[in-house]
């Protein structure tokens, strides 16, 4: 039983120190990022870490913790810090458009490898974070 809380506290306190951005489910947030809006510190290789150490800890403590919020948002922290990487998806970071698709798919990405199942996490995540979203780019993701 102690081990319990020990896992607890330990999931909310280094969530809440290494990356406050990281603190619910982030689909919430991740429609807003898709929508347009900057959030700065939201995105980030903290919040990445924060995410998962938190969520496993969180996980290993027995809460009820819904598990299909946090991975749709650790898909696009996955993408987001890929677009990083100097050489590789230049292209893709510069153009706005085309990021946000990135980070849609990686929306997909997150909820598909949560459920197992690709085409439902593809049309999860466009009902839960597109306001539009092309039906050509369905099959595209």
């Amino acid at each position: 039983m102690a081990y319990l809380l020990l896992f607890l506290w330990f999931s909310a306190l280094f969530v809440g120190l290494v990356a406050p951005a990281a603190i619910g489910p982030g689909l919430a947030e991740m429609k807003i990022v898709l929508s347009g809006c900057a959030m700065p510190k939201f995105l980030t290789f903290r919040t990445l870490v924060a995410k998962v150490v938190g969520h496993i800890a969180a996980l290993g403590s027995g809460m009820s913790v819904g598990k299909h919020g946090p991975m749709g948002h650790i898909g696009p922290l996955v993408v987001n810090n890929m677009l990083r990487i100097p050489w590789i998806f230049q292209s893709i970071r510069e153009n706005q458009s085309f990021r946000l698709l990135m980070l849609e798919a990686g929306v997909a990405m997150g909820i598909s490898a949560h459920f197992g199942c690709p085409i439902g996490g593809l049309l999860f995540s466009v009902e839960s974070t597109s306001t539009y979203y092309p039906v050509r780019n369905y099959w595209f993701s």
